[in-house]
């Protein structure tokens, strides 16, 4: 950040991040790219954890506050982009697990529960990883770790919202979700 309080580390793209950056700068935020990141890094700022539901997109980042020491961490609502940690000596997080086997004497236990995922699914289920001592954030879910205590707090900020209604007639439907897609692929066109 401009003042050198936060740090953060992006995977992945924010499509509404021109709405939020307009919505940012009629607070007074100026920027200096046009990238999703800042956009990203200045809604953190401005908003905090609050900022998470309100992103459309594919993401997992994290954000280090260098003041409270803290870490924050999000992954997006379908947990399209990975985001593997550990608390097991410090804390440490990575998109793949390879970078945990560069850390010195790091367990290299199996997790059987994820092998049984992988098996049937074809992909370990969160919060497994194939690593017993690493865990994958769940999608729609974030972390908060505090240096200073080693606390660590993992939670849900989305739920799949249950209808309330009846289900209108075949053809609504149909040109709901001939809607949605069309609106999702002209969304995913923006990129930086």
């Amino acid at each position: 950040s401009p003042d050198g309080r936060y740090a953060l580390v992006f995977n992945g793209e924010i499509y509404n991040f021109r709405e939020l950056r307009a919505e940012l700068e009629a607070t007074g935020c100026a920027f200096v790219t046009r990238s999703d990141t800042e956009v990203l890094l200045h809604g953190f700022v401005k908003w905090g954890e609050a900022l998470v539901p309100r992103l459309d997109g594919m993401f997992a980042f994290a954000v280090w506050d260098t003041h409270e020491r803290v870490l924050f961490a999000a992954r997006d609502r379908m947990g399209i982009k990975p985001f593997f940690y550990s608390s097991v000596s410090g804390f440490a997080f990575a998109s793949t697990l390879a970078p945990f086997f560069r850390l010195g004497k790091f367990p290299r236990r199996l997790d059987y529960e994820a092998l049984r995922d992988y098996l049937a699914f074809q992909a370990p289920l969160a919060p497994h990883s194939f690593l017993a001592d690493v865990r994958q954030l769940p999608p729609a879910s974030q972390l908060v770790w505090k240096s200073r205590n080693g606390q660590l707090l993992v939670r849900r900020y989305w739920e799949i919202p249950a209808p309330n209604e009846a289900p209108p007639p075949r053809a609504d439907l149909v040109a709901r979700v001939d809607a949605a897609l069309a609106d999702s692929v002209r969304r995913q066109l923006v990129a930086d």
